[in-house]
């Protein structure tokens, strides 16, 4: 069998980017300016909120007993939510990622719950 070849051409490959790079550094300030806006300046302002009173104002609010009360209750949280949150976005992560197996390329392709019997009428994805 002859192959047959209709236009076979050899190209640059093309940048990403077309932007120059002032105008791409130019964008890059800008996002970090407002990264710093929206994450940094709240930061500082939290302490020094929390610093206003000095350092023993700071300690003197750990002896709160609600203060007390709060923080063990978010750690109470924090160690029932971060165990689950990783079992599910594991099972997650094990339904979405290819070859599985059958059940995972069910739950994704098939909208789990809506076409379940076409998994038990047919093993394949």
């Amino acid at each position: 069998m002859a192959a047959i070849i209709l236009h076979q051409t050899h190209t640059r490959p093309r940048k990403a980017t077309s932007e120059s790079p002032f105008s791409r550094w130019l964008i890059i300030g800008i996002a970090v300016a407002f990264m710093g806006l929206m994450f940094v300046l709240p930061l500082v302002v939290i302490f020094q909120e929390a610093f206003r009173k000095g350092w023993e104002g700071y300690v003197e609010a750990f002896d709160d007993r609600a203060t007390t009360h709060a923080i063990w209750l978010t750690l109470q949280v924090a160690a029932i939510t971060v165990p689950l949150n990783t079992l599910f976005g594991l099972a997650a992560a094990w339904c979405v990622s290819p070859r599985s197996g059958d059940l995972s390329c069910a739950m994704v392709r098939g909208g789990w719950a809506l076409r379940w019997d076409r998994y038990w009428r047919n093993h394949r994805c």
